[in-house]
């Protein structure tokens, strides 16, 4: 056996959609925001397809919660006394759990540098609002 690089992942890539799918009811407002983003830019480069909305639902419903669990820790610090022991906050390790979450499905979506090279995806610099979410706005 040859022992060299891994083979590239084959996908076939969609032809863009000309209805951009709306979010799912049950999402959060926030999930529902970044769905819009990361929505336009999936059809735009065709990888997009109906039914991708569970998996694609779930990693911006994932990136929801971390964002919130973020906030708590923001606000409030990664640990809390009680009757005078120190305790780490609980949204330490679900802010971990969710941004792994995230993170793995957007990878699949070629949402990150790494993945679209494999999926041999053209970056478009001008698109401001993907490098916003990206960037976590």
């Amino acid at each position: 056996m040859k022992n060299g690089p891994a083979p590239k992942t084959s996908i076939t890539i969609l032809s863009p959609t000309d209805v951009i799918p709306k979010p799912p009811t049950w999402l959060s407002a926030d999930a529902k925001r970044q769905w819009k983003i990361i929505i336009k830019y999936l059809c735009s480069v065709g990888l997009y397809k109906p039914c991708d909305e569970n998996t694609l639902a779930m990693g911006v419903q994932a990136f929801a919660n971390y964002k919130g669990c973020q906030k708590v820790i923001n606000e409030t610090g990664r640990t809390y006394e009680s009757k005078g022991r120190i305790y780490k906050r609980p949204e330490n390790e679900l802010s971990n759990k969710f941004f792994s979450e995230a993170n793995q499905v957007f990878k699949t979506f070629g949402l990150d540098p790494e993945s679209r090279q494999k999926l041999n995806i053209q970056s478009d610099d001008s698109d401001d609002e993907l490098e916003k979410f990206m960037s976590g706005g």
